[in-house]
């Protein structure tokens, strides 16, 4: 019998050390599962404050967008660069003037101070980079910091090469200034420096000329002085000023090219495929004729037009180059060069570049 208690004593004692034993094991699982749901939740609260401190971010580059894309200014061929530097100051005035953002949704919230600017400065040139700290607060009060930053490219804006202009300024007969005497008779094709002057009618047939000044006729008339057959590769390319006493026609197929002043006092009509290029001023006397969707005349100065010179703005518009006519000289493109009455607006870069903490 008393082996039997003993026996039923150790039995006890086993099934009780059992017991402790599972005890402290469901403890520890319960231990765990606590220590990983709490890790897991921090986990969940640095994304929720990260997703935040994103939408921070975004919310700034929004605002610097609206205010980038609103701002716009104007520039003349005499004055782009101080334009250009003004609107740099005027820019940038315009993004610091955001201030702060700050948002609160659901327990949750972002602040982004202001940004800090670089390339504001009045000798500063290229881009202006804008950098933000957006803080994101998750609901349990976990914070994040994210750094964001962002480009805004100047655009480009170039003189034109020719005499900047001020007020009305009717363009005249060109001056010799060569020392030189004056070219007088029929030039040919090709590269001509010099004072060119021709009392003539003057022929573009299937040829290229590139002249410095020159007048063709001084004496007023209303004979189609300057003449182009219609076939391609036929341009006229004058580096300073061109006079022509008479007028322009072209079958179709003629490239003139001004980057000083052009002066025609007789009547212009142009056939398709025909394209006049003035990077200065123009007076044209005579009646505008273009017999095609395809024949363009572009100013990039003042134009006036009839005897009583009124100042129009009706070759304002660049419309591209011509099907016969391209960019074949080392001018800045029209699309560039600085005119009077075009807006110009700083452009921001897509790409939003990002740090995280």
């Amino acid at each position: 019998m008393k082996e039997l208690k003993s026996e039923k004593g150790y039995a006890l004692l086993f099934v009780m050390l059992l017991v402790v034993l599972f005890t402290i094991l469901g403890l520890g699982l319960l231990l765990m599962n606590v220590n990983a749901s709490k890790q897991f939740s921090m986990k969940e609260d640095q994304v929720q404050a990260r997703h935040y401190a994103e939408m921070g971010l975004l919310h700034y580059r929004a605002l610097v967008e609206d205010a980038v894309e609103v701002y716009k200014f104007s520039a003349t061929q005499a004055g782009a660069s101080t334009a250009l530097s003004k609107s740099r100051q005027e820019l940038c005035n315009k993004i610091l003037a955001i201030g702060k953002v700050e948002q609160s949704r659901i327990g949750s919230s972002y602040k982004v101070p202001t940004a800090t600017l670089s390339g504001c400065a009045s000798g500063d040139s290229g881009k202006i980079t804008i950098t933000m700290n957006s803080t994101g607060i998750a609901q349990s009060g976990t914070t994040k910091l994210v750094e964001g930053s962002m480009e805004v490219t100047p655009p480009t804006i170039v003189a034109s090469g020719a005499t900047p202009t001020t007020g009305p300024a009717i363009p005249s007969k060109p001056v010799n200034n060569t020392g030189q005497a004056p070219i007088t008779s029929y030039p040919s094709s090709g590269e001509v420096r010099g004072f060119v002057e021709l009392n003539a009618p003057f022929t573009i047939n299937r040829a290229s000329y590139n002249y410095e000044s020159f007048i063709i006729n001084t004496q007023e008339s209303t004979t189609a002085l300057m003449v182009a057959g219609g076939n391609n590769d036929e341009s006229l390319k004058v580096e300073k000023d061109l006079y022509i006493g008479g007028g322009v026609h072209s079958q179709n197929h003629i490239c003139i090219y001004v980057q000083g002043n052009l002066t025609v006092l007789g009547n212009i009509n142009l056939g398709p495929h025909s394209l006049i290029l003035v990077y200065g001023d123009a007076y044209l006397k005579g009646s505008v004729a273009l017999r095609n969707s395809t024949a363009k005349i572009h100013v990039i100065g003042n134009t006036y037009v009839g005897a009583s010179k009124t100042l129009t703005n009706a070759y304002k518009n660049f419309g591209g180059y011509t099907n016969s006519c391209a960019s074949v000289v080392t001018w800045p493109d029209p699309i560039e060069v600085a005119q009077n009455g075009k807006e110009y607006n700083w452009n921001l870069n897509n790409d939003l570049y990002t740090i995280y903490h």
